[in-house]
């Protein structure tokens, strides 16, 4: 199985329309492939860019797309809701802005994407 991926420069705010442009057909080479993963970081630590990720991950779940956000230096210091905003994977640590020792990280999935990996 062959995989395309396209790397989105950042840090910038991907914008909703280039997030549903994604779950278009890929190239005719690849068949009738789909986007099936997206994967975006929450907040950016060194420009404090934040993305629109409760907009990308409603997108994503219309069209079956599963969402992994890394939140790492967002969790606990903006608004995250994991399931109001159908966040599949959604990974964190302690060492930003919960202000823990390093070293501990937190993972939470969405019922879709227990699924989705066991098949």
């Amino acid at each position: 199985m062959k995989y395309k991926i396209l790397m989105i420069p950042g840090p910038t705010k991907v914008s909703i329309e280039v997030l549903a442009k994604l779950a278009l057909p890929v190239q005719p080479h690849y068949g009738d492939e789909f986007v099936k993963l997206y994967s975006k970081v929450h907040s950016d630590t060194s420009t404090g860019v934040e993305n629109p990720i409760e907009e990308i991950c409603d997108i994503a779940s219309e069209r079956g797309i599963l969402t992994i956000i890394d939140s790492v230096s967002g969790l606990g210091g903006t608004s995250f809701s994991v399931d109001k905003w159908k966040i599949d994977p959604a990974l964190s640590g302690s060492q930003k802005c919960l202000e823990a020792p390093a070293g501990l990280s937190f993972l939470s999935t969405s019922e879709k994407a227990w699924q989705r990996f066991r098949n």
